[in-house]
């Protein structure tokens, strides 16, 4: 933990803090059973500088870790259990990325190195905002079709 501290403080400063009020924004960290303490000192540190309300941190197995990391179906891999990147999952569980991303060898970026400043602030900042987008035009076409179905009395 303590060698990537680096990377939890550039996401808390380029993504936590900019989309702390939005409705059901948060991070979630997995880090393996038995780092409690270093989770612990991480969350104290990160909390010196922020409202840590939206970060979740959940220990899990070595076999769970790599099953959900492996679930992700990224280029990524894990190194003692983690990874630098990080991954953008919307509330129906299903992973975000960019299919065209022009600084990929495939095009397709599906994780995003957290240890890299321009990283988060041009690409995965971008992608919250377009996932929040998307959930405002849903709703706000909901609501439409709620208006049109009580003028014609359904």
């Amino acid at each position: 933990m303590d060698s990537n501290k680096g990377g939890f403080f550039n996401l808390n400063e380029k993504i936590y803090k900019k989309f702390i009020e939005y409705n059901q924004f948060q991070i979630i960290a997995v880090y393996p059973k038995g780092k409690e303490n270093e989770v612990a000192v991480l969350k104290k540190e990160i909390g010196a500088f922020t409202d840590m309300v939206k970060w979740k941190f959940t220990a899990g197995s070595k076999e769970q870790i790599k099953a959900l990391h492996a679930g992700f179906n990224s280029n990524d891999t894990l190194s003692n259990l983690y990874t630098s990147n990080v991954f953008l999952i919307d509330k129906n569980g299903d992973l975000r990325g960019r299919v065209n991303d022009a600084d990929s060898v495939d095009g397709k970026l599906f994780g995003y190195n957290m240890n890299s400043v321009s990283v988060l602030n041009a690409k995965l900042k971008d992608d919250v905002l377009v996932l929040y987008y998307e959930y405002y035009a849903a709703f706000k076409e909901n609501n439409k079709n709620k208006a049109d179905r009580k003028e014609v009395g359904l």
